[in-house]
């Protein structure tokens, strides 16, 4: 197993931003991939920092990717940061070219803690043919109803 950190310029964000990732010790090429997003007040580290991630990763064939994405609650906003592609669409497109991963839906997973929890929530809901499973825990969700 190897922890990447990757720094990259992100056309969606349109500034620098990073990255880490878990890759298998000897990935089989069929191995799934899971996007796991961090909470309020977090960044790309909180995961390897703040659990056994890397204790649990060791013993699997997936690979983590865990993105920075500030305080912005996985959300574009005009004339801002447009950090919902760049979760979506613009991360996992880059790392399945860097890294051969898979983009097959049965291969890909999307999970999160509260505000990773509804960036997962979001994410994997609005793009139900990119994520075999969405799995949020605690997601702060401001769900309205009509």
């Amino acid at each position: 197993m190897a922890v990447s950190r990757l720094s990259f310029y992100s056309k969606a964000l349109k500034m620098n931003t990073s990255v880490n990732i878990i890759l298998p010790e000897y990935p089989t090429g069929s191995g799934k991939t899971l996007l796991l997003l961090h909470g309020l007040g977090e960044d790309e580290n909180a995961w390897l920092n703040q659990t056994r991630l890397t204790d649990y990763a060791s013993q699997t064939d997936i690979t983590i990717i865990m993105p920075r994405v500030d305080r912005s609650y996985y959300t574009s906003r005009d004339g801002e940061s447009q950090y919902f592609e760049y979760i979506s669409q613009e991360l996992l497109q880059r790392c399945r070219a860097w890294f051969r991963l898979s983009d097959q839906r049965s291969q890909t997973f999307i999970a999160g803690t509260s505000m990773g929890g509804f960036g997962a929530l979001k994410t994997g809901l609005t793009h139900p043919n990119g994520f075999r499973a969405i799995f949020p825990m605690s997601a702060m969700t401001d769900i309205v109803q009509k």
